[in-house]
């Protein structure tokens, strides 16, 4: 029977129904959850891999109306374990390049999970995030660093299952000023990333290709409300970070001050934790509506778990107003920063789309990693494309 899989009990004195699944889908869970093998960075499970011992018990809390209509429930009841196993990679077609997920916002997976098998994407507001940070040459596998989200993407709509949508961030007038030189030098290679990006996916990933935005920072000297959150949240970090944390935000940037570096770390809690209107605008036009986030899922390189530490620690201490979406971080096998040419040898997106190929050993061993895991998704989607974005 459907309604099996799902029932509804009220305790005495308990004011809301406590939502139960039926132990079939406990143990379809248990095994999506169980099977994912993500390291924890970060909480009181850091260094752990992912279970259903930290996964199972907030599902079976999370928030879920069970709906009456046999048909629904059956699609709800099949789609709850697809939409968990393809977040996590747990027995996954292919690498996604995620090894890692944050464990201080570990709890919020699953009513995600929930969210976006019985709301959808739409209803529930969950988007996917990635944020390049301000270059000056763009790398070409800064084409890869979507990618993990995009491949989960096209296999939830493989799936039968509506993905949220993929809002690439540029932080060009914040980045570019943290490392010393022109906006409109970051902006031009940005759009030069977006332009081939939205012709890689259109290519290669159709069926989401409406799913895809490109989205840049506002001037803070044009956004009154943008400076004034950079500001707030500067004083706020300056007063609890400590000089220690205040140094090794300085080291991240070519030509960071103290200040210049305290705004670049606020940046970051306003780009991946926070949802406040206007702090955004459109990097390309003609493309969909950005969707206002109520949930967010960054996905970031090995470098975000610096400031994934930072932002989670700083989010407790803000109020209610900074903590009201929530959020859950996937790490990607990205060492260096894709927005920045790797020391010991990288090619150039504008290099690669001339048809530039490169001899390896001009390419250091970081970017190759990049570089073929790029090769390695986009190969096999090259059979049915009329002719190649770039030089793989």
């Amino acid at each position: 029977m459907i309604e099996s899989e799902f029932y509804r009990s009220r305790d005495a004195g308990v004011s809301s129904p406590e939502i139960k699944f039926g132990k079939k889908l406990q143990n379809r869970m248990r095994s999506a959850f169980d099977r994912a093998g993500l390291t924890i960075v970060g909480g009181a499970s850091d260094g752990q891999q992912t279970g259903s011992r930290h996964l199972l018990p907030a599902f079976l809390q999370a928030d879920f109306a069970v709906n009456k209509d046999p048909l629904e429930a059956a699609r709800v009841n099949g789609a709850l374990p697809k939409v968990a196993e393809t977040l996590l990679g747990s027995g996954a077609r292919h690498d996604t390049y995620i090894d890692r997920i944050g464990g201080h916002d570990l709890e919020n997976l699953s009513q995600l999970v929930v969210d976006l098998a019985s709301k959808g994407p739409k209803e529930a507001g969950i988007v996917f995030r990635v944020v390049y940070g301000a270059a000056k040459e763009m790398p070409a596998r800064a084409l890869s660093y979507p990618l993990p989200a995009l491949m989960i993407m096209d296999e939830l709509k493989r799936k039968g299952i509506e993905p949220p949508q993929l809002q690439i961030i540029f932080a060009n007038h914040i980045s570019s000023s943290l490392n010393g030189f022109a906006c409109e030098q970051a902006s031009e290679q940005a759009h030069v990333l977006a332009d081939a990006s939205r012709a890689y996916v259109e290519r290669y990933f159709p069926s989401i290709a409406e799913d895809v935005v490109f989205l840049e920072d506002k001037e803070k000297e044009d956004n009154e409300n943008l400076a004034g959150e950079i500001t707030n949240l500067s004083t706020l970090l300056e007063a609890d970070a400590g000089e220690e944390l205040i140094e090794s935000l300085q080291r991240k940037g070519e030509a960071s001050d103290r200040n210049t570096s305290l705004q670049y770390a606020a940046a970051h809690l306003l780009f991946h934790d926070v949802a406040f209107e206007g702090l955004l605008q459109p990097l390309i036009l003609g493309q969909p509506d950005a969707v206002q986030p109520q949930a967010i899922i960054n996905v970031g390189g090995r470098q975000e778990q610096f400031f994934y530490e930072l932002r989670q620690n700083m989010k407790g201490k803000l109020g209610d107003r900074y903590a009201t979406v929530p959020t859950v971080q996937l790490f990607t096998k990205h060492h260096v920063p894709p927005y920045y040419m790797a020391q010991g040898g990288d090619i150039s997106l504008q290099d690669a789309l001339q048809g530039v190929s490169p001899d390896s050993t001009d390419i250091s061993a970081t970017a190759q990693y990049d570089l073929a895991f790029l090769s390695k998704v986009t190969q096999p989607r090259q059979v049915n494309a009329k002719e190649r974005i770039i030089f793989i």
